[in-house]
């Protein structure tokens, strides 16, 4: 009987044990997570204040050179638009594309390059989007439509999603939008003139330096629109889906495009022929925080 106690008072202490470490262990999960998550913090804030710190820089640099053709900014939201300065050295002559342009300033990639001398070409579906693009960038080739694969014509609609995010899908797509929980308001239907990038590119414009693709996961059909016999892009910085950038490297790999590294959302391909670009975008890029 003696022994029975015994054995009862020991399992009783070994559970009490077990449950006392079960909570030292929960109550010390919880210290560590809180701990990552201020470490976390501090970490994004300091990327934030160093991300700002050279926003500030390169713009006074490039405000004070005469070549400025408007207020430089850097307007993205992911820093892309720091590294396509950072990537071409400062230079003033390039030429660049900007496909899903929005309002030409709002989140832009290209606006800085824009001010500070480069030509542009801006490709946005959405018609008082294209007619701000127009006002906000002068002296910009603005085109009023949407690209898609080789041979598209005709028009085609989309869903935009209305509130506080700026979305536009070609419609269909309007669901997925609303299933990511990131957008929310009304959509409506909006009808934009359908083509190729191939079409919209003007024979006379020079090579392009760089290309950014923006369309919210019809990446695959816009570069199917791409001559790239007629004007190869020495960068394609292209917001990646959400498998990643290796469905893009799948499809660019081929053409002799190279991943040169991530930007944010953005996978940058650089042309297998630019050695020295594709290193400094691969050093830069692993930097882009």
């Amino acid at each position: 009987m003696l022994l029975s106690v015994v054995g009862l008072v020991l399992a009783i202490l070994s559970l009490v044990a077990v449950v006392a470490l079960h909570a030292i262990h929960r109550g010390a999960v919880r210290t560590l997570k809180r701990r990552v998550g201020r470490l976390d913090k501090r970490n994004h804030d300091l990327f934030r204040m160093l991300r700002e710190e050279r926003r500030a820089r390169l713009a006074h640099r490039y405000d004070l050179a005469p070549a400025a053709q408007m207020p430089v900014r850097f307007t993205s939201d992911d820093a892309g638009d720091l590294f396509l300065a950072e990537l071409f050295e400062g230079r003033r002559d390039g030429a660049c594309l900007e496909i899903g342009a929005f309002d030409g300033v709002t989140g832009s990639q290209t606006y800085a390059l824009h001010a500070i001398g480069w030509r542009c070409l801006l490709v946005e579906p959405l018609p008082e989007h294209a007619e701000a693009c127009e006002r906000n960038r002068p002296g910009a080739v603005v085109v009023h439509a949407a690209c898609s694969r080789s041979g598209s014509t005709g028009t085609v609609s989309f869903a935009a999603v209305r509130g506080k995010q700026r979305v536009s899908h070609i419609e269909g797509d309007a669901s997925r939008a609303r299933a990511s929980g990131a957008h929310r308001g009304a959509v409506e239907r909006i009808d934009a003139p359908l083509t190729t990038l191939a079409r919209v590119i003007p024979p006379e414009f020079p090579r392009l330096d760089v290309a950014v693709i923006d369309v919210e996961g019809h990446e695959a059909e816009v570069l199917d629109g791409l001559d790239l016999a007629t004007n190869r892009p020495r960068v394609l910085f292209v917001e990646h889906p959400e498998s990643g950038a290796r469905s893009l490297r799948t499809l660019l790999e081929p053409h002799r495009y190279a991943l040169a590294g991530t930007v944010g959302p953005n996978a940058v391909f650089v042309d297998a022929d630019e050695r020295a670009l594709a290193a400094r975008a691969a050093i830069l890029a692993s930097g882009a925080g």
